[in-house]
């Protein structure tokens, strides 16, 4: 067996220490069917088929031999990284691996037939991808892709890995460095069309401010947290950890979680941050943008739209999630589809962007009306007396922004809250002009205690008024708002007229990952 491994390369010594030492696997140029002779899989499926089948398996010779296979294998069925972006990564690019002369996709893991069969139909995946169980584990552990998980209740199971086979021989070979990683083992890192074989692929460098690695994978295995709902915590609209906005994302695989708001509602106040975002990955999505069903709540309720937890949302998929390659993501909501993509940092940032993770959000514009007088008479008291220029209102949330004579009467306010409960409406957006050479164009601070957020510390939605406000007013379609929280945070705008949206820039950093046990 020694002469069908070749040695793995770029695996840590941080990694080896935690997975022991180096191992081998299948080398490139190998014929896969040789490297593991006397085994066969188990090809999903029901058990009364099964019982009619007489339980029986499929050689390796009748799945590699005379055709092209793309395979690839996972450490288990229903687990997250599994369900949310391996096994979607292939059935959605199932058309373009076809028109590259595919014959066939294979999905293998160490489970057996029948739990693959129902779990391939809840992925609504049989379609596109061949399913086939490793009920014992010998076809993985031939390979040397074997590996204990015992400290998360999976025992042995497999790495995460992928493959091209032509006619039996292995032409591209890729192993993640953890399980929990899905930076190389995707849909497009195949290796198909290559003029030359490929050489097995260790995991890539990770984005900035990625969470995912061999460690943190074995720091949760180790509390048996990995099959449970996966939380982060994001800090939106800053470059470093504990300042900008918080938000806590779950990444949901569980349907009925993504429709129990008493429960989602309950995790919110729970988490107590500003914002909690759900996601759950929308697998009836027809484009090529991978898609989620995303909901946001704060302590007291839900929101119908929310800048912070959006961005929050997609630095975690970017960097914990979804392949490399993807550079954008729908969003369903109760807002509409929203998307969120990677771009070049903002020129107004005066970086080169190298190493930086910006996220650009398409946001509605949202207009703003005159106040009704009865509103008016309140304003006063729950800023204690500050200039007033003037207040209008947000014609969705109802929000009152009220514009002072400065930005620096906006950073020292200290307004009454017991007041702002009381006025009608949302909350209440305070802004007004930046200092003359401070680089921003104007500040902003939101007051909403009637969600149980006495100051949202950045808010990106609000800027979905502001920035059309900003932007008359100052005759600009790119603006740089400052909102000057405690906390504080940078927002980089842009103005769309005519299709009416907002487009808003920013960088966010993941302080701590986790999961969820409730």
């Amino acid at each position: 067996m020694a002469a069908t491994l070749a040695r793995r390369a770029g695996r840590s010594t941080a990694a080896a220490a935690l997975w022991g030492a180096a191992r081998g696997f299948a080398s490139v140029g190998s014929d896969i069917v040789s490297a593991v002779p006397g085994v066969s899989l188990q090809k999903a499926r029901s058990w009364d088929e099964g019982v009619a089948t007489k339980f029986a398996t499929t050689p390796l010779k009748d799945i590699f031999y005379g055709k092209k296979v793309v395979i690839f294998g996972l450490p288990g069925a229903y687990t997250g990284v599994c369900s949310q972006a391996h096994v979607p990564s292939y059935k959605n690019n199932i058309d373009k691996l076809k028109a590259k002369g595919v014959d066939s996709v294979i999905c293998v893991a160490v489970n057996d037939p029948y739990v693959l069969n129902g779990w391939a139909e809840k992925l609504e995946a049989k379609d596109a991808i061949e399913f086939y169980g490793d009920f014992d584990g010998s076809f993985h552990k031939s390979l040397d892709l074997e590996i204990d998980l015992s400290a998360a209740l999976l025992g042995r199971r497999s790495h995460r890995w992928s493959a091209f086979v032509d006619n039996g021989k292995i032409k591209s070979f890729n192993v993640e460095e953890a399980p929990s990683d899905f930076k190389v083992s995707g849909a497009e890192k195949t290796g198909i069309g290559n003029s030359q074989e490929q050489q097995p692929a260790a995991a890539i460098a990770q984005e900035p401010g990625a969470v995912s690695s061999s460690q943190e994978w074995a720091r949760m295995a180790s509390r048996g947290l990995t099959s449970s709902p996966w939380s982060s915590q994001v800090d939106a609209f800053t470059a470093g950890p504990f300042k900008g906005n918080p938000a806590a994302v779950c990444l949901l695989e569980d349907a009925a979680k993504a429709a129990d708001e008493r429960w989602m509602q309950s995790v919110a106040s729970e988490f107590n941050l500003s914002q909690t975002a759900f996601l759950l990955r929308d697998s009836s999505a027809a484009g090529a943008a991978p898609r989620f069903q995303l909901r946001w709540f704060t302590p007291a309720a839900e929101v119908e739209l929310c800048g912070h937890a959006t961005l929050a949302s997609a630095h975690f998929l970017f960097t914990s999630v979804l392949a490399e390659h993807e550079a954008l993501i729908e969003f369903s909501t109760k807002s509409g589809i929203l998307t969120a993509k990677k771009v070049a940092a903002p020129e107004s940032t005066g970086v080169s962007g190298k190493g930086k993770l910006f996220i650009e959000l398409d946001f509605p514009m949202i207009d703003l009306v005159d106040c009704h007088p009865s509103e008016l008479p309140s304003i006063p008291e729950t800023l204690n007396g500050a200039s007033i220029v003037s207040v209008h209102k947000s014609t969705t949330a109802g929000d009152l922004i009220v514009e002072l004579s400065s930005g620096k009467e906006v950073a020292d306010i200290i307004p009454n809250i017991h007041e702002i409960k009381m006025c009608s409406g949302g909350g209440i957006i305070v802004t007004g002009p930046a200092p003359a050479g401070s680089g921003y164009d104007f500040f902003t601070r939101f007051f909403c205690p009637k969600f149980g957020i006495p100051e949202d510390p950045v808010c990106g939605s609000a800027h979905c008024v502001l920035a059309p406000y900003w932007g008359g007013k100052l005759g600009k379609h790119k603006l740089t708002a400052f909102q000057a929280s405690p906390r504080s945070g940078i927002l980089y705008l842009e103005l769309e007229a005519a299709g009416r949206r907002v487009r808003i820039q920013g960088e966010a950093v993941t302080v701590m990952t986790g999961t969820l046990l409730a």
